[in-house]
């Protein structure tokens, strides 16, 4: 499966769905998903909420269901149920909040010299054993490849040169990354 392309419109709707989602989780009134232009395709998904560039919850899943389903339950996460934050997101911070959606194909079994840092999320496997990172942290970070699969190891509880082991399965998702202008 490869991820169509979204239209400026598209995107905005997106964004403005997103919003409403986490908006309701404040008290508002459930937003109607037919109100809004949104894609309908299938896909797995996360939503980045960055406060002053500060990342402030991030959901995500890796089943691919409707896009708007998706959108919906990861927004919410993302604002309400990061258990790395000790609090929810403020009425406040959710008006100001730079909200980032990051759409995932299906995942592919690469080998490493594959993988591309800047458009690739990453997921590796080892015996019982599974991280995954999305390709903005590469970037955020200047990792190179060799790095970037080192730290989804150590996301996954193993060594950083987990990877180069018989065995580890190494799988790239091309992705689509879409962030609001807030």
């Amino acid at each position: 499966m490869s991820l169509p392309t979204i239209s400026a419109t598209e995107q905005s709707e997106m964004m403005r769905y997103a919003r409403d989602v986490i908006r309701q989780g404040l008290g508002h009134e459930a937003p109607n998903v037919a109100e809004y232009q949104l894609p309908a395709f299938r896909c797995s998904l996360f939503v980045s909420l960055y406060v002053a560039g500060t990342l402030r919850g991030m959901m995500g899943t890796m089943f691919p269901d409707a896009l708007a389903s998706n959108l919906a339950s990861m927004s919410l996460a993302a604002a309400y149920n990061d258990p790395r934050f000790r609090r929810m997101l403020t009425p406040q911070e959710q008006e100001s909040c730079t909200i980032e959606i990051t759409l995932l194909d299906a995942p592919q079994t690469v080998t490493a010299d594959t993988i591309l840092t800047d458009q690739h999320a990453v997921r590796i496997t080892c015996g019982e054993n599974t991280g995954m990172l999305l390709p903005q942290v590469a970037k955020e970070h200047g990792w190179n490849r060799e790095e970037y699969l080192g730290y989804v190891c150590r996301k996954a509880g193993l060594t950083a040169e987990s990877w180069q082991q018989p065995g580890c399965r190494i799988e790239a998702f091309h992705t689509v990354i879409l962030r609001s202008d807030v």
